[in-house]
């Protein structure tokens, strides 16, 4: 049986995949973005303590957890266009990790 919901949802992962593999060869990653830095322990801390902050405002954990990775994002966006220094995918991680924890806490 055709599903249409299922063809979308399939048409959009195909779509992000795309995004994701053009941006990589045209280079909007960082070419430098080690796994294990004081770069991404500061992106953990940080968005645990947003997610908290967040949270006391909200009062609700889904919320929190939105707007802390929204945060994220944002951030990596101003990195990519106005900073210049390339959107890392790893930093964004690092903030859903720390985001991750506080909503599990």
């Amino acid at each position: 049986m055709y599903s249409k919901t299922a063809d979308l949802s399939s048409m959009r992962t195909s779509a992000i995949s795309l995004i994701l593999i053009i941006s990589f060869i045209w280079g909007i990653f960082p070419r430098r973005d080690p796994w294990f830095a004081r770069d991404k322990s500061l992106h953990f801390s940080v968005s645990f303590t947003i997610y908290n902050f967040a949270y006391i405002h909200t009062g609700s954990r889904d919320k929190s957890l939105s707007i802390t990775i929204g945060i994220g994002v944002l951030k990596e966006l101003i990195d990519l266009t106005i900073r210049k220094t390339g959107f890392s995918y790893k930093d964004l991680l690092y903030d859903i990790l720390g985001a991750g924890l506080a909503y599990k806490t």
